[in-house]
Order: structure tokens, then C-alpha cells, then sequence
């Protein structure tokens, strides 16, 4: 294990031939030097893959993409989210290692990556509620990320066609018709969310030891701003603090998601929105002598808003008794916001 003048750690291993070669850089001397003790492990048992003589498998590959996603997605400058890559790695280590990581990528026909497709369509999906096989948009993006790979591969030389590339897709069928609500609509559903707050702490009166739901629980006006304050998607509504709304504006900038903060979905999810004035008085007063980094909005026991409570526990009843659609979903409140804010003459980019 040596430095190099780049301050990375470079190791070397001795080949059986005798030859010395330099197998890797890391950025740390502790990386490295696991690293050479698992090349050392690998000569000894003869299980060694001369990288002179050997393209990279599949897996190996694989690893230096992600390494190169994780180092982005902590980037600042980067519009890449940590939670992504975390979601992409486990796609790919469940449906891709198992079946083609083991194979060099000079190797890696075109008959291959169809086989895989092949056994993917074939397999059942284990998360899928209703169907037994995997569906055409749950293989899309693996097999992007196994083109992504190849096409990094085909830059470095070490292969001349992305088999990948070669395998198409089936249309997928029609996706559902996303809804747009209209104003009253949004504001009857506001308004039962608020008449179930009290039905909500009269139960929790009849029980010893519960508590009635925190004041920072307002789903009514949480839902009114989604829409009519730049046509929020939820993660960035639920990912609001006390202190990003000031002087009649709120600035986004961060949203909450699988119980975690991280950055918008876009660059452009990093903004500041007008609010209008109904909506300013009443969040005017719910942020009044509050902290400036407490959470917004909360679910009624206090905890950051998750989707998957707030839609099950709030939105669907309400909805319900609002005598709406019952498939009016959630995120058909940004659908909503965007489309009144086009209407209004608001240019596309900013929403």
C-alpha cells in the first residue's frame, strides 16, 4: 500500500507470474488495506482474477457506479438524493447481482441481458399487491441501471456494444388519469379534515393516557397550502419548518421522505413561494411563538408528517365524506396546484 500524489492509497498485489500490479486506489489507507487483504486472501485460495487478463464482472462494475452515486448524492452541488441511491443499490442488488453479476462484462451477451429480462417478467414480484408477475415498469429501472453501467464500461474501452441498449421494451399500458380537483373541491375536503380533528380528541378523551392532537396538527390548512402555495408535492410540504415562512413567502428547500430529510426531488424544488392571503393569516397565526426549527405541520401525536399515515388515517376518510371521487389520490393535490397555477398565468418553469 503506497501514497500517491493525488493523497489516494494505491495498492499493489504480487501476481503469481512475480509482476507487481496495481489493483485499485482507495481514499482511505484503512480502505486500502482491506483491500489488499482480500486480494491476498483471493491468490492464496487461487480464486485471484488477474485484472491484466480479465475484464470486470458485472457486480464490480456495479460497485464502482454506486460509489461514484453515493460520493454525488453528498455533493451540495449535486442534484442527487442520498435516499435514491440507497433505493437503486437495493434494486440492484435484488434483481440484478444475483442473475448477472457474476459475469465478466467482455462476456455479457445481448442473449444474457434478454434471458434476464426474460426471468424478471417471469418472476413473481414479491411487493406487488395484486399481480404474480413483475410488471414492464418495475424492470425499467434496473435495466437503466444496467445500460448506465455498460455505458460507462463502453467508454473505457472494455466493451464495444451495450448489449443492453439491444432490448426493448414493451409499451406500458396507459397509466391512470391524474385528477385535478377545483377549488371548492380542495376546500370541502379542508373542511372535513378539520371537523375530524375534534372527533379525534373526543376518542382520545375516552382512552386513560392519551392525548388530543398536538397544535401543530392543522390537516386542513396543511392541504390548502399543498395546493394553493406553488403546488407543493407532500414530501416538501411535510419537510417545512416553523422558520421558512416569513414575510408572506415560504421557501422550500428540503423535503421529508421514508422518515428522512433530504433535498428536493429537482433543483427547482428549491424555491420560494408567495402565499395568498387568506393562507398567510392562518399560518400566521399556527407558526406564532413557536420555534423557527420546528417541523410545520405534524401528525397529531407530534412525529413529522408521513404520507402513508396521513393518507390511510386522513385523506381517504375524508375525501370520502367530502362525497368525492374515492380514487382521488393524494399527490392529485400537486397535480391541482399546478394546474391552477398555469391557469392563472404562472409560467411552467416556476411550478
Amino acid at each position: 500500500v503506497r501514497q500517491l500524489k493525488s493523497k489516494r492509497w494505491q495498492v499493489r498485489v504480487q501476481a503469481p507470474d512475480g509482476g507487481r500490479i496495481p489493483v485499485g486506489t482507495y481514499a482511505t489507507r484503512t480502505d486500502a488495506e482491506v483491500a489488499l487483504a482480500r486480494h491476498v486472501s483471493e491468490i492464496d485460495s487461487g480464486s485471484w482474477r488477474d485484472p491484466r487478463t480479465t475484464t470486470p464482472t458485472i457486480t464490480e462494475l456495479g460497485d464502482a457506479w454506486f460509489a461514484r452515486r453515493t460520493a454525488d448524492a453528498l455533493d451540495p452541488d449535486v442534484n442527487l438524493r442520498e435516499a435514491t441511491v440507497i433505493e437503486e443499490r437495493g434494486i440492484w442488488d435484488l434483481m440484478v447481482v444475483p442473475h448477472l453479476g457474476h459475469i465478466e462484462v467482455a462476456n455479457l451477451s445481448y442473449e444474457d441481458v434478454l434471458a434476464w429480462f426474460d426471468l424478471m417478467r417471469s418472476t413473481r414480484d414479491d411487493n406487488a399487491k395484486t399481480r404474480k408477475t413483475r410488471s414492464i415498469n418495475r424492470i425499467k429501472k434496473p435495466l437503466s441501471m444496467i445500460r448506465r453501467v455498460l455505458r460507462d464500461a463502453q467508454r473505457a474501452g472494455q466493451v464495444e456494444t451495450n448489449v443492453a441498449e439491444l432490448v426493448e421494451l414493451p409499451k406500458s399500458a396507459p397509466k391512470e388519469t391524474k385528477y385535478c380537483m377545483s377549488l371548492p373541491q380542495v376546500a370541502a375536503v379542508a373542511a372535513v379534515l378539520d371537523e375530524m380533528v375534534p372527533e379525534y380528541n373526543a376518542q382520545q378523551a375516552k382512552l386513560p393516557g392519551r392525548q388530543p392532537a398536538a397544535a401543530s396538527f392543522k390537516p386542513g390548512l396543511f392541504v390548502s397550502m399543498m395546493v394553493l402555495c406553488g403546488a407543493m408535492r407532500f414530501g416538501e410540504a411535510a419537510g417545512l419548518r416553523v422558520g421558512d415562512v416569513r414575510d408572506g413567502r415560504i421557501r422550500i428547500e428540503r423535503s421529508f421522505r421514508k422518515g428522512e430529510i433530504t433535498k428536493p426531488k429537482t433543483y427547482a424544488g428549491i424555491r420560494t413561494v408567495s402565499v395568498s392571503e387568506q393562507i398567510s393569516v392562518a399560518l400566521a397565526v399556527h407558526v406564532a411563538d413557536r420555534d423557527a426549527d420546528e417541523p410545520l405541520f405534524t401528525l397529531p401525536n407530534g412525529s413529522r408528517l408521513d404520507s402513508n399515515n396521513f393518507r390511510g388515517r386522513w385523506w381517504i376518510p375524508a375525501v370520502k365524506r367530502a362525497g368525492l371521487e374515492p380514487s382521488i389520490r393524494l399527490h392529485d393535490l400537486r397535480h391541482t396546484g399546478v394546474s391552477l397555477a398555469l391557469a392563472a398565468g404562472v409560467p411552467a418553469t416556476d411550478v
